[in-house]
């Protein structure tokens, strides 16, 4: 399964946009197995990104967390 992010950004890749007068943003594939076509106002993609950063850095922020309890938890257990 492609997500919109791997598409979008293989669309960029390979030269598969077009930016129009409105600032509408058309991306499409249909090499490689895809099938991707979407358009986006400049505003819809600005917060499309905005989304998918701010789960990455929640995500990179749990997983942070995770290890630091880990690590303070062997800490305390290597004391005993």
């Amino acid at each position: 399964m492609v997500t919109d992010i791997i598409a979008i950004r293989n669309c960029i890749g390979h030269a598969k946009t077009k930016i129009d007068d409105n600032l509408n943003i058309h991306f499409w594939n249909d090499k490689e197995g895809y099938n991707f076509s979407q358009t986006y106002t400049f505003e819809e993609f600005i917060f499309f990104y905005q989304d998918f950063y701010r789960l990455l850095l929640i995500q990179k922020v749990s997983l942070t967390i995770v290890k630091l309890v880990q690590s303070l938890r062997n800490l305390l257990l290597s004391k005993k």
